[in-house]
Order: C-alpha cells, then structure tokens, then sequence
C-alpha cells in the first residue's frame, strides 16, 4: 500500500492524469473482481488475498507509467535529503502520520465490534456494505490530481474553489442517491445471508450518508493540501478518531447499524469543527455555506434519508416519482450553487 501511494503520487507530479485515470480503472475493477468472487469462495481468506491482488495490479501498473514517464522527461532516481528535510517536515511527515493514525482507530472500533455477540457476523455486513463505499470514493478520488495542481496556482479562478467543493459533493448524491431509494440492487452483488440481515437496509442508509459527508469534506482535504496545513489535517484525524471510538463504546448495542452510526458521528462533528476554522482564516468562499441553494441541498437530501430510513414505501411508483423529483432538484441547486 505505501509503495502504490508513492507510485500514484509520482504520476500526480508528472501530471499523468490520464494514465493515473487508467491505473485507477484497472485496480478498481481487478479489486472490485478479487474480492468479489475470492470472498465467495474463500470467506475471510479469500477477502484478503482479494486485497493484495488489487495492491499488486495496482503497482504492478503504476510502476510501468511511472518508468515510461521517467523515461519520457529523462529522469532517475536521486536521494538529496537535506535539500528535502523542509517538505518532509511540513508536508511529507504529517502526511504520512494522517495516514498511519486511521487504521489504528479501523482496528480499535473492529475490535470493539467482535469481542460482542454476533461481532463476526455484523462486522462482515459492515465490510460487505464498505466496500461499494470505497468504489464510490475511488471514482472521486481522480478529481485530486488536476484540482490540487490547478489549485496551487497562485491565481486561480473563483470559479475552481467552488467546483472544488461542489464537484465531489454533487457526483457522490448522484451516486448515492439510486442506491437510498433502490437498495434492491445489493441483491445482485449480495448474498441472501447479508440482504436477509436485520441492520441490513439501515447500515447501508447510513453508510451512504455517511459517505455523502465525507465526498463533501473531500473538497476541504484539497484545501489543506494546497494551502500547507497538513499538521492540521494531523490533529484533524486524530479527533476524528477519537469521537469514532469513544462513540461507539458508549453505544449500548454494538451491531453493523450503530457501528455505521459511530463512522457518521466522526466524520460528522469532524466536519462541523473544521468548516469554522477554513471561514475564519478566510480558506473556505463563506458563500459556498451560508448559500442558500447550498442550505436546500442539505435539506432535501436530508429529508430523503430521513424519509427512506424511517418508513419502507411499498409503491414502486412512488419511489420512482420521488427519485425523479430529487434529481431535478439537485440539478437545480447545484447549477444555481455555481
């Protein structure tokens, strides 16, 4: 995994973007294919080698655009360490502790998560639903090169800042939006022993809210990037890490629906604690949040969640005519957002 960042951050500085938009294709769908079908057959085994097949498709063919555009520009490999010693300390060392610092806090709610009754079973419903999470956030995750490299022109259009915002958050409500209103479609990737679970349907409605916020605040990790404040993106990670665990330790029912709720509370009051900071030192357009068309946004697609997760609509035409309007209406308000 820190070998395949490496080579992705390399074809970023070559500003491969096309061949990092090919890259990223073939590890999503090897990925998507290894877990898919060695899961089946192989159960938790099968997840993990599914897992190191994508990783090494993943270098295997970033590795090759790497060397190509090495080649390309007449490039080797060069070790300077004092000329680096400024970018390792302000960018690479909390970058790379940002990283490092979330698995410790995946394992410690996991673990929480299995030391209960049923914890195997709830704990593979949530890594089952997980997963179409991480497919929607590798679409979105090839917006980061080209932004970031736009971004850190010293003279950029208003324009960017706010497809910088808006771009991921608009693609994931139109992602996550069929799957809230028609979660029926699970049944063709799924399992009856996972589409029959209790928490099922709720999980998976708040795993995609869930990822609705983090799309959102994907725009604001851009943000830190560009304007140096990866050490505040370190101790942003870390009280996220710790409203997921203390959050979850407290609940009295540790299932895959209030493990989902735990990742929707941190990722939640995260977000809430940051904005302020990004308006005050004038980082974030305050347009872009006290917007109206912004506010209608969240209104409406709140209202759709609470909808869908507090009442099951038998009437597939209803479904259909609500799906129809909320569509229209985010197209609406994203174009007036503009």
């Amino acid at each position: 995994t820190v070998i395949s960042s490496v080579i992705t951050g390399c074809l970023k500085g070559f500003k491969d973007f096309k061949g990092l938009l090919i890259c990223n294709i073939i590890y999503g769908i090897s990925l998507f294919l290894a877990l898919y079908f060695l899961t089946i057959k192989y159960g938790v085994e099968g997840t993990f080698l599914g897992f190191c097949i994508g990783t090494f498709v993943l270098v295997l063919s970033g590795g090759i655009l790497v060397g190509k555009n090495m080649y390309k520009n007449h490039l080797c490999f060069d070790f300077k360490f004092k000329e680096e010693l400024k970018i390792l300390k302000n960018f690479t060392l909390p970058a790379i502790l940002t990283g490092a610092m979330v698995m410790p806090f995946k394992w410690g709610i996991d673990t929480l998560m299995v030391n209960n009754v049923n914890g195997y079973e709830e704990l593979g419903l949530y890594s089952a639903l997980i997963l179409f999470q991480s497919l929607i956030m590798m679409v979105t995750a090839t917006l980061d090169a080209p932004l970031i490299t736009i971004m850190v022109k010293k003279q950029i259009d208003k324009r960017i800042e706010r497809l910088n915002l808006i771009t991921p958050w608009a693609i994931g409500i139109y992602i996550v939006l069929p799957i809230l209103f028609f979660p029926s479609i699970f049944n063709i990737f799924l399992s009856e022993e996972y589409i029959n679970d209790p928490n099922f349907y709720s999980t998976l409605l708040l795993i995609m809210l869930t990822t609705t916020i983090i799309l959102y605040k994907q725009g604001i990790a851009r943000i830190m990037i560009v304007n140096s404040l990866m050490w505040f993106s370190f101790f942003s990670n870390l009280l996220w890490g710790l409203i997921l665990i203390f959050s979850f330790y407290f609940m009295e029912n540790k299932n895959a629906e209030t493990m989902a709720y735990a990742y929707f509370l941190a990722y939640l009051f995260n977000t809430l604690i940051i904005i302020p900071f990004f308006i005050k030192k004038k980082i974030i357009p305050l347009s872009l949040i006290n917007s109206k068309w912004a506010i209608f946004i969240w209104i409406l697609f709140i209202s759709d969640f609470m909808l869908l997760y507090s009442y099951e609509i038998p009437n597939i035409l209803m479904k259909i005519l609500l799906f129809v309007f909320s569509i229209g209406a985010f197209t609406l308000f994203f174009y007036k957002l503009l």
